[in-house]
């Protein structure tokens, strides 16, 4: 179970939220945090979801509203499952002709994930997915993520030039209902890293205004995006024939 602490970081986060815009703490709750994709509800935000409407009711009697939250995720949010791409996974969208690449600290060797001594492997990772996209998935055309971890050489290190070179800083207020921003207070251990958490929420305190509150968050997240050709030339992969131009 992710750890409660991660979720009241979310939960003070939302409550600052209303407070600066005068919002009602259902809608908030939907817009600042991410328990509604963690309850496996997609990307929609529907409010009437009727999973969500039983969370919004259970949270709002609960008496430690943290613990509910993440006891609920655990019990009613779609299972992690396991990446046959070890830290990598990504979505297939046919209709905008690219994937989306995904990133989870799977690596339990004891090193960290993104460690030199570990490039191999994620190289190798990465290189087994683009594989399987070139062969079930010819008509990609390019390739998106959004992530704080592009910020980082050691992340960048493991995609071609191409793809690190196309980073550019998300709007911040609109990546509260997502992983890629919610992740970097996370550890392997799905524990919390306080020493992002306490100055996000010294932050929070003194927010005014949604740009201010947004400005609180320890790490950019940025949006990369770029064709998908120069993934198959630096892992050694042919292109597919008929696909990417």
């Amino acid at each position: 179970m992710l750890s409660r602490d991660w979720f009241a970081l979310q939960l003070r986060c939302a409550e600052r939220a209303a407070a600066i815009v005068n919002l009602p703490i259902e809608e908030a709750l939907l817009r600042f945090t991410v328990v509604y994709l963690r309850l496996g509800l997609g990307p929609t935000f529907d409010p009437d979801a009727p999973l969500w409407r039983e969370y919004l009711r259970g949270v709002a009697s609960a008496g430690d509203r943290a613990a509910f939250t993440a006891a609920f995720c655990a019990e009613y949010g779609l299972p992690q499952a396991a990446s046959p791409f070890g830290c990598f996974g990504y979505t297939h969208v046919p209709e905008e002709g690219r994937i989306r690449l995904h990133f989870v600290n799977a690596d339990r060797s004891g090193a960290g994930p993104l460690s030199r001594e570990r490039i191999p492997v994620r190289r190798a990772e990465l290189r087994a997915l683009f594989a399987e996209v070139a062969g079930c998935c010819s008509s990609v055309r390019t390739v998106r993520g959004n992530s704080w971890l592009h910020g980082i050489a050691a992340y960048r290190r493991l995609y071609p030039p191409e793809y690190g070179a196309s980073a550019l800083p998300a709007p911040m207020a609109e990546e509260f209902q997502y992983m890629a921003l919610w992740g970097q207070f996370l550890d392997h251990r799905g524990e919390i890293k306080a020493a992002l958490a306490r100055p996000f929420l010294a932050g929070l305190a003194r927010a005014r205004t949604i740009d201010a509150l947004s400005a609180a968050v320890p790490r950019q997240v940025y949006e990369a995006e770029c064709a998908i050709k120069p993934f198959y030339l630096f892992y050694g992969l042919p292109a597919p024939s008929g696909g990417t131009p």
